[in-house]
């Protein structure tokens, strides 16, 4: 809760408008490059990040244009969230990545498709170390977030999860 709020009082990087998944995103971002010290040594264009999530942020999407069909106003700020690679693009900002940032659409947490991709970015990107991450915020309003990172070299591969996180929205 502590690094949510600083998103939203600290001196840099203030979103005004950030939806569930991307605030997601961002904490478990921050609690994984935290704690991972060789993450502060890489230039910042040896960064990569690739998410992956199946509804991205259909929910935002669907609530943005719920207010359409019931002629209520709404900012066009609110239509930007809805867009897969926004919440991809608030971490970048937030965190340095300077290398390649995306998030791919696939219809369930697959590692192994994460890893491969993850390697192809180190392999032909140029990045010495990636941060992959599973996030998905489903319409029954669960949250859920998995982040690994991944190294160039593979004396250096790091196995398990950094960060996961689940949380049933009230």
């Amino acid at each position: 809760m502590a690094l949510l709020q600083e998103f939203y009082t600290g001196e840099s990087y203030r979103f005004k408008v950030v939806d569930d998944l991307g605030l997601a995103c961002l904490a478990t971002t921050a609690v994984c490059v935290y704690h991972e010290k060789r993450w502060h040594s890489t230039v910042l264009e040896k960064r990569a990040l690739v998410f992956a999530t199946h509804h991205g942020s259909i929910v935002t999407d669907q609530e943005y244009q719920n207010c359409l069909d019931l002629n209520r106003r709404t900012s066009p700020r609110v239509f930007v969230q809805t867009l897969p690679n926004m919440a991809a693009g608030q971490v970048a900002a937030c965190f340095g990545i300077r290398g390649e940032y995306y998030v791919l659409v696939q219809t369930s947490p697959d590692n192994a498709t994460l890893e491969n991709t993850a390697a192809l970015t180190l392999a032909y990107g140029g990045a010495d170390l990636c941060l992959t991450g599973w996030m998905e915020y489903t319409i029954e309003q669960e949250l859920t977030v998995k982040m690994t990172i991944r190294y160039a070299h593979e004396k250096d591969q790091f196995v398990g999860s950094l960060a996961s996180a689940s949380i049933a929205r009230s």
